[in-house]
Order: structure tokens, then C-alpha cells, then sequence
């Protein structure tokens, strides 16, 4: 059975399932759910003698939860977004000026502005620093995720 044969076939089954949550529009809902779908086709072992549907419902659940709770946690961060103070850093005067929540940790700032306003890269971070790759890494992924989400509210000035 191919993707397409078990989105057509069990799609009754995870509107049923996306019609239980609120919290996103059901078609964002239905879409997740068949997400899920199409991740326990891919990890279905029909030898274990579970019913597909059975398998099916945990991950068609599991991805509207996720998707349910992706959606209140940026909600909630809009919300802190909107009392937050910004502070704008300059990274040269060539380049365009890179706004930063003030609340940001300094650390997470200055790779922000080597990795994106001096296009510096993670090792070049990491020797500037004195710090591990991994965690210029990591560190570089808790500032982007900060900003895009108040990418809405206009942080990045040109």
C-alpha cells in the first residue's frame, strides 16, 4: 500500500481525531493529524500484529497535540514579545543594523551579531569566544528561535 492509498483511505479516521481538539483551525488540524498518519505508515512493522488504526491513532494524536501546543507556546511568547524592550546593535556600518530583545542574554547577542552581521561561522564563533562548536551551536539556535518568533513584530531594521 502506498502514502497516497493510506491518506485516502484513513483520512475518515483523523478528521475524527482532529475533531475531539480545538485550539487551531481543523484543516490545521486534519493536516497534522495526517502527519502523524503518514509517520506511522513509515514506521508500521505489521508483523507485530497491531492493528494499523490501532498504531495509526497514537501518532495521528501525538502530532495534533504537538501542533496544539507549538501554537499556545508562540502565543505566549507574543504576549511577553509585546512587554519586551528591543535595543538596537550595529554590526558594521555597511551592514544592515540587527535589532535584539533586550531580555536576550549577552552571549546569545554576540553570536547573533557574528554569525549574522559579520558572517562569521561557528568555528570562526567558537575560537572568537573560547567556546565549543556545539555549544556556539546550540546557543545560535536559542537566539534564532527567539527571533523568529518576534520576526511579526518587526526586530529586524534596515
Amino acid at each position: 500500500m502506498t502514502e497516497d492509498q493510506i491518506v485516502h483511505e484513513y483520512l475518515p479516521l483523523v478528521k475524527s481525531i482532529a475533531r475531539k481538539y480545538q485550539g487551531l483551525p481543523q484543516e490545521d488540524l486534519i493536516q497534522e493529524g495526517m502527519l502523524g498518519l503518514i509517520h506511522a505508515f513509515r514506521k508500521y512493522d505489521p508483523e507485530r500484529e497491531a492493528k494499523f488504526s490501532t498504531y495509526a491513532t497514537y501518532y495521528i494524536r501525538k502530532y495534533i497535540l504537538q501542533a496544539i501546543k507549538k501554537e499556545y507556546q508562540s502565543a505566549a511568547t507574543s504576549q511577553e514579545l509585546d512587554q519586551t524592550s528591543y535595543t538596537p546593535i550595529s554590526s558594521d556600518p555597511e551592514q544592515a543594523d540587527i535589532t535584539l530583545p533586550d531580555s536576550m542574554p549577552e552571549i546569545e547577542k554576540r553570536i547573533i551579531l557574528l554569525s549574522i552581521g559579520k558572517q562569521k561561522t561557528l568555528r570562526e564563533i567558537s575560537i572568537l569566544l573560547q567556546l565549543r562548536v556545539e555549544q556556539v551551536r546550540v546557543l545560535r539556535e536559542k537566539a534564532l528561535r527567539r527571533l523568529k518568533q518576534g520576526i511579526n513584530r518587526s526586530i529586524f531594521t534596515t
